[in-house]
């Protein structure tokens, strides 16, 4: 399995766990997480 094929389901996964809403709400919260101390 090459990198690209990993990043590509890895991505796959999250683009399916971001459509529940749940998922949404987790991905953004960690989101605005990561910005706020990337700033």
């Amino acid at each position: 399995m090459t990198l690209q094929h990993v990043w590509g389901r890895l991505i796959e996964e999250m683009n399916q766990y971001a459509a529940t809403p749940e998922g949404k709400a987790d991905l953004e919260r960690i989101t605005n997480r990561w910005l706020s101390q990337n700033s």
